[in-house]
Protein backbone atom coordinates (compact mmCIF):
# COMPACT_ATOMS: atom_id res chain seq x y z
CA UNK A 1 0.00 0.00 0.00
CA UNK A 2 3.21 2.17 0.59
CA UNK A 3 4.56 1.83 -2.72
CA UNK A 4 0.84 2.58 -4.34
CA UNK A 5 1.08 5.90 -2.74
CA UNK A 6 4.18 6.63 -3.20
CA UNK A 7 3.91 5.74 -7.26
CA UNK A 8 0.28 6.88 -7.87
CA UNK A 9 -0.01 9.92 -5.34
CA UNK A 10 3.36 11.57 -4.30
CA UNK A 11 5.82 11.23 -7.29
CA UNK A 12 3.18 12.60 -9.54
CA UNK A 13 3.15 15.67 -7.01
CA UNK A 14 6.43 15.85 -6.01
CA UNK A 15 9.43 18.54 -7.62
CA UNK A 16 13.08 16.77 -8.58
CA UNK A 17 15.04 16.97 -5.43
CA UNK A 18 12.41 17.02 -2.80
CA UNK A 19 12.22 15.93 0.75
CA UNK A 20 10.09 13.09 2.34
CA UNK A 21 9.55 13.03 5.88
CA UNK A 22 8.41 10.13 6.85
CA UNK A 23 7.78 8.41 10.25
CA UNK A 24 9.77 5.34 11.74
CA UNK A 25 7.88 2.91 11.12
CA UNK A 26 9.56 -0.10 9.28
CA UNK A 27 7.22 -0.59 6.50
CA UNK A 28 8.58 2.87 4.80
CA UNK A 29 12.11 1.60 4.61
CA UNK A 30 11.17 -0.26 1.27
CA UNK A 31 10.44 3.15 -0.31
CA UNK A 32 14.10 4.80 0.11
CA UNK A 33 15.03 1.44 -2.30
CA UNK A 34 12.46 1.96 -5.19
CA UNK A 35 13.98 3.13 -8.45
CA UNK A 36 11.22 5.98 -9.23
CA UNK A 37 12.36 7.89 -6.03
CA UNK A 38 16.38 7.06 -6.83
CA UNK A 39 14.93 8.74 -10.25
CA UNK A 40 13.55 11.64 -9.20
CA UNK A 41 16.73 12.41 -6.37
CA UNK A 42 13.99 12.25 -3.91
CA UNK A 43 15.74 12.82 -0.01
CA UNK A 44 14.35 10.21 2.41
CA UNK A 45 14.72 11.63 6.17
CA UNK A 46 13.17 9.39 9.06
CA UNK A 47 11.81 10.66 11.66
CA UNK A 48 13.70 8.37 14.93
CA UNK A 49 11.68 6.35 17.04
CA UNK A 50 10.05 7.84 20.44
CA UNK A 51 10.03 11.60 19.24
CA UNK A 52 6.94 11.61 16.96
CA UNK A 53 5.04 13.76 19.10
CA UNK A 54 7.68 15.51 19.19
CA UNK A 55 8.61 16.54 15.82
CA UNK A 56 6.17 14.95 13.76
CA UNK A 57 4.88 18.11 12.11
CA UNK A 58 1.08 16.64 11.84
CA UNK A 59 1.52 15.44 15.63
CA UNK A 60 2.95 18.72 16.93
CA UNK A 61 0.44 21.24 15.03
CA UNK A 62 -2.27 19.15 13.16
CA UNK A 63 -3.67 16.31 14.47
CA UNK A 64 -4.78 17.88 17.42
CA UNK A 65 -6.96 20.71 15.32
CA UNK A 66 -7.90 18.20 13.62
CA UNK A 67 -9.64 16.05 16.43
CA UNK A 68 -10.63 19.43 18.19
CA UNK A 69 -13.10 20.38 15.58
CA UNK A 70 -14.21 16.59 15.27
CA UNK A 71 -14.85 16.30 18.70
CA UNK A 72 -16.67 19.20 18.54
CA UNK A 73 -19.05 18.14 16.08
CA UNK A 74 -19.34 15.15 17.82
CA UNK A 75 -20.58 16.67 21.19
CA UNK A 76 -22.91 19.30 19.32
CA UNK A 77 -24.76 16.04 17.34
CA UNK A 78 -25.08 14.22 20.36
CA UNK A 79 -26.22 17.01 22.35
CA UNK A 80 -28.67 18.52 19.39
CA UNK A 81 -29.56 16.27 16.79
CA UNK A 82 -29.34 12.66 18.48
CA UNK A 83 -31.40 11.27 15.62
CA UNK A 84 -28.16 11.45 13.44
CA UNK A 85 -26.29 8.16 14.65
CA UNK A 86 -22.27 8.93 14.54
CA UNK A 87 -21.62 5.06 14.54
CA UNK A 88 -23.63 4.55 10.97
CA UNK A 89 -20.32 3.94 8.80
CA UNK A 90 -22.18 6.58 6.49
CA UNK A 91 -22.16 9.16 9.04
CA UNK A 92 -18.81 8.95 9.83
CA UNK A 93 -17.81 9.44 6.16
CA UNK A 94 -20.12 12.50 6.29
CA UNK A 95 -18.42 13.95 9.53
CA UNK A 96 -14.93 13.26 8.24
CA UNK A 97 -15.48 14.81 5.30
CA UNK A 98 -16.57 17.83 6.26
CA UNK A 99 -13.72 17.75 8.97
CA UNK A 100 -11.20 17.59 6.32
CA UNK A 101 -13.47 20.30 4.11
CA UNK A 102 -13.07 22.72 6.83
CA UNK A 103 -9.92 22.31 8.30
CA UNK A 104 -8.59 22.47 4.36
CA UNK A 105 -9.76 26.35 4.24
CA UNK A 106 -6.96 28.87 3.24
CA UNK A 107 -7.39 30.81 6.42
CA UNK A 108 -5.29 27.70 8.47
CA UNK A 109 -2.29 27.86 5.83
CA UNK A 110 -0.47 29.75 8.90
CA UNK A 111 -1.60 27.02 11.24
CA UNK A 112 -0.02 24.08 8.34
CA UNK A 113 3.09 26.29 8.36
CA UNK A 114 3.45 26.48 12.16
CA UNK A 115 3.37 22.54 11.95
CA UNK A 116 6.94 22.72 10.26
CA UNK A 117 8.16 25.97 11.96
CA UNK A 118 7.66 24.83 16.06
CA UNK A 119 9.72 21.24 15.38
CA UNK A 120 12.62 23.38 14.02
CA UNK A 121 12.17 21.88 10.08
CA UNK A 122 11.73 26.07 8.86
CA UNK A 123 13.49 29.18 11.19
CA UNK A 124 10.61 31.95 10.23
CA UNK A 125 7.71 33.61 11.42
CA UNK A 126 4.39 32.63 11.04
CA UNK A 127 0.62 34.61 11.14
CA UNK A 128 -1.17 34.10 14.26
CA UNK A 129 -3.88 32.34 13.31
CA UNK A 130 -7.04 31.45 14.88
CA UNK A 131 -7.87 27.40 15.48
CA UNK A 132 -10.31 26.10 13.55
CA UNK A 133 -12.46 25.04 16.72
CA UNK A 134 -12.18 28.22 17.61
CA UNK A 135 -13.90 30.11 14.05
CA UNK A 136 -15.91 27.64 13.58
CA UNK A 137 -18.17 27.39 17.03
CA UNK A 138 -17.22 30.43 18.55
CA UNK A 139 -19.01 33.13 17.04
CA UNK A 140 -20.01 36.02 18.87
CA UNK A 141 -23.38 36.23 16.96
CA UNK A 142 -26.19 35.02 19.91
CA UNK A 143 -29.00 33.03 18.40
CA UNK A 144 -27.12 32.93 14.37
CA UNK A 145 -29.33 31.56 11.80
CA UNK A 146 -28.57 30.05 8.57
CA UNK A 147 -27.11 31.43 6.17
CA UNK A 148 -28.11 29.41 3.10
CA UNK A 149 -31.18 29.68 0.67
CA UNK A 150 -33.50 31.59 3.28
CA UNK A 151 -33.22 28.81 5.82
CA UNK A 152 -34.15 29.98 9.32
CA UNK A 153 -32.83 27.19 11.20
CA UNK A 154 -30.38 27.89 13.89
CA UNK A 155 -26.61 27.82 12.85
CA UNK A 156 -24.22 24.97 13.75
CA UNK A 157 -20.92 25.89 12.52
CA UNK A 158 -19.07 28.82 11.23
CA UNK A 159 -17.66 27.83 7.72
CA UNK A 160 -14.11 28.28 7.72
CA UNK A 161 -14.13 28.94 3.62
CA UNK A 162 -17.45 31.17 2.62
CA UNK A 163 -17.61 32.26 6.70
CA UNK A 164 -21.32 31.62 6.53
CA UNK A 165 -23.23 30.19 9.55
CA UNK A 166 -24.90 26.99 8.27
CA UNK A 167 -27.34 24.96 9.38
CA UNK A 168 -26.74 21.15 10.60
CA UNK A 169 -28.79 19.98 7.67
CA UNK A 170 -26.79 22.33 5.09
CA UNK A 171 -23.72 21.33 6.63
CA UNK A 172 -23.80 18.18 7.33
CA UNK A 173 -27.03 16.13 5.21
CA UNK A 174 -26.43 18.16 2.23
CA UNK A 175 -22.63 17.74 2.53
CA UNK A 176 -21.89 21.98 2.23
CA UNK A 177 -19.01 22.24 -0.02
CA UNK A 178 -17.07 25.89 -0.68
CA UNK A 179 -13.79 24.07 -1.60
CA UNK A 180 -14.75 24.02 -5.47
CA UNK A 181 -16.24 27.07 -5.40
CA UNK A 182 -12.76 28.49 -4.26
Amino acid sequence: MMKKWVKDIFLPNAAKNSVLLLDSWPGFNDAKEMPEIKKKKIDILTIPPKTTGKIQPLDVGFNRYFKLILRTLEDKIRRMHPEFKLSQRSNIGRLLNQVIEQISAPRYNSLIQHAFIKPGYFDREYKKYETPDSYCFNFAKIGARCELKNCKELSFIRCSWCEKHICFHHFLMSLHCCRKNN
